[in-house]
């Protein structure tokens, strides 16, 4: 099977969910793979009985998140101890893998926290370090209409807030087995003036002073803090990336679908931050990420080429709905067909190569889009 069907096939198992009958899950259980679910985690099918893991590997190392469903014309398999997605629309199954645990998981922090519940791997060599799994807009009631985060707590066996020495311990653990390529550090909403951004400086710095790291590779992705002072204090902490995700860019869409971005932070203050972000960081090392599937494909590419101009790197996550998600967006709202994203991922590429930028994270570690993957559809 060449590379290009394999990306078809990923972008089919992020829009439609993966399919996994009641005798393949009971052979998953036991498999030396993670199971722990990220802070987006998200399944169309009651998962909270059993275990499932979080990632699945596809031939050429293409990593995809699980994201499980009742009806998908793609479904996970087991013969004769393998395993196997089978694409049961175009009659095809590929082998597939799954990533082996890391040892760092079962070990504990000096406070006798295991370190699995600190910071979580994904794809490759990805360390997702969620400070906090904390939003103040749920606390305001106006959480963003397609977040998944409610509906992942019950999914997660993770530390909600971390401290500083947890963080560090469990990082220095993990680079010293080989898994620190980079990092997504997410600071969740905080209700304060830096947004989180001073607590994450004070872990990187104490990340470098502890390993002597010049620099932290990976992003720190936050809500613009409401001084933009702040952006210089992370810069200096050593990261190499920072995001303030816009996650739709039409205005009256952003308004409806993101109510606690729109009233407590501002379509203006974001675009503000960016141009403050960009004179710091330098351009192409600022992000945004989009949440495809809200708006229509032309406003989308728009944003894509708005922000690109500024310097700023465009990013997709692929809108999923599951029971909570699809009562918030409203009972009539649908998904677009999956034409839709092979456009929009066409479009993003060409918009990379217009602004010599280069895709988020790598290609090894990105599970929830096709950023690298758009040349394959062109």
């Amino acid at each position: 099977m060449d590379k290009k069907s394999l990306i078809e096939l990923k972008l089919k198992c992020l829009y439609y969910g993966i399919y996994i009958n009641e005798s393949t899950v009971k052979k998953l259980q036991n498999l030396d793979t993670y199971f722990v679910q990220g802070l987006f985690s998200h399944h169309k099918k009651d998962v909270t009985n059993y275990k499932i893991p979080n990632e699945i590997i596809l031939p050429y190392d293409i990593v995809v998140q699980i994201r499980n469903s009742e009806n998908s014309p793609v479904e996970l398999i087991s013969e004769e101890e393998k395993f196997f997605i089978k694409d049961k629309e175009k009659g095809i199954k590929v082998s597939i893998k799954f990533p082996k645990a890391p040892k760092f998981y079962e070990k504990l922090t000096s406070d006798g926290t295991k370190m699995y519940k600190v910071i979580q791997l994904t794809g490759k060599d990805c360390l997702k370090i969620y400070t906090s799994n904390y939003c103040e807009f749920e606390k305001l009631k106006s959480v963003c209409k397609f977040c998944t985060v409610d509906s992942s707590r019950r999914l997660q066996d993770v530390v909600y807030n971390k401290n500083l020495k947890q963080i560090v311990e469990t990082f220095k653990e993990a680079k010293e087995e080989g898994y620190y390529g980079h990092v997504m550090i997410t600071a969740g909403t905080y209700p304060t003036e830096d947004r989180g951004l001073v607590f994450i400086s004070e872990v990187l710095n104490e990340i470098r002073k502890e390993t002597g790291l010049d620099k932290i590779y990976g992003s720190v992705s936050t809500v613009p803090p409401k001084d933009m002072k702040y952006i210089e204090t992370i810069y200096n902490a050593g990261i190499e990336y920072l995001t303030f995700n816009l996650e739709v860019y039409d205005e009256k869409l952003f308004k409806k679908y993101c109510p606690g971005k729109d009233k407590y932070i501002g379509r203006e203050h974001y675009f503000k931050c960016y141009e403050r972000a960009v004179e710091i960081f330098g351009a192409g090392k600022v992000r945004s990420n989009f949440v495809a599937g809200i708006e229509p494909l032309d406003s989308l590419i728009e944003g894509f080429e708005v922000l690109a101009k500024m310097g700023v790197v465009p990013t997709v996550t692929m809108l999923s709905l599951n029971e909570k998600n699809q009562e918030n967006m409203g009972k009539d709202f649908k998904l677009p067909d999956i034409e839709y994203y092979k456009e929009l991922y066409k479009n993003l590429e060409l918009i990379y190569r217009k602004y010599n930028m280069k895709p988020a994270w790598c290609e090894k570690c990105r599970t929830t889009s096709l950023e690298h993957e758009g040349k394959y559809l062109l």
